[in-house]
């Protein structure tokens, strides 16, 4: 339960800072490490298994990690094609709604195959 806790601070706090926009390439190395590093250990243990890329509870630390590197892609792209910052917001909404199909299409497929788990009773009871 802890582990889970911990992520998700990690990940609020990612997403405050990239709202705020104080966004950086080190946050962006920094996370994708962290999450990246966590995953793989947490992977590795014979009862956690895959659960990390399957539990809803953790999903939203992969969104961050894949959120996280578009935006670090898109900002990259605008500095080196030195695009107009117009077109660089258009290209990050773009890049945003790609991510957002992308992601709706692997839910669409997934879910009704039993992939994801169900929120676990901790969170549950925190609504309850």
């Amino acid at each position: 339960g802890g582990f889970v806790f911990v992520l998700n601070l990690i990940v609020a706090h990612a997403f405050v800072l990239t709202l705020l926009f104080r966004y950086t390439e080190k946050l962006r190395v920094a996370y994708s490490l962290f999450f990246v590093v966590g995953t793989l250990g947490a992977s590795r243990v014979p009862v956690v298994g895959w659960r990390p890329l399957k539990d809803t509870e953790q999903l939203p630390a992969l969104l961050a990690f894949v959120g996280l590197n578009l935006l670090g892609f898109t900002l990259r792209t605008h500095f080196t094609t030195r695009r107009l910052l117009v077109r660089a917001l258009a290209a990050r909404a773009v890049a945003a709604l790609y991510l957002a199909a992308a992601s709706a299409v692997v839910v669409f497929l997934l879910y009704p195959r039993g992939y994801f788990g169900p929120i676990s009773a901790r969170v549950r009871g925190l609504f309850v």
